[in-house]
């Protein structure tokens, strides 16, 4: 006695045109592009904070530029006698 288990003809799957070998290449060939990318994007978010933190460095009580801009204002308010 011989099964032969068939199943509708609409229910396969398209050949591929690239053999298995082939197929394992390109899926190693990715996956490298992935891991190569992944390590570029881990060292430029490093180098990005590598700038923040040099950029933070010493603010000698002035904070951003904003503050300094404050300043400025007060002293001219200041020696144009409209503060107190």
């Amino acid at each position: 006695m011989i099964l032969h288990y068939q199943g509708p003809a609409e229910d396969e799957e398209a050949e591929s045109e690239l053999s298995v070998t082939e197929l394992k290449q390109m899926r190693e060939k990715q996956l490298m592009e992935l891991e190569k990318r992944k390590a570029q994007e881990r060292e430029e978010a490093e180098e990005n904070q590598r700038q923040e933190e040099e950029d933070s460095g010493i603010t000698w009580g002035m904070g951003n530029s904003n503050s300094i801009f404050t300043i400025l204002i007060f002293l001219l308010l200041f020696f144009l006698n409209v503060l107190p």
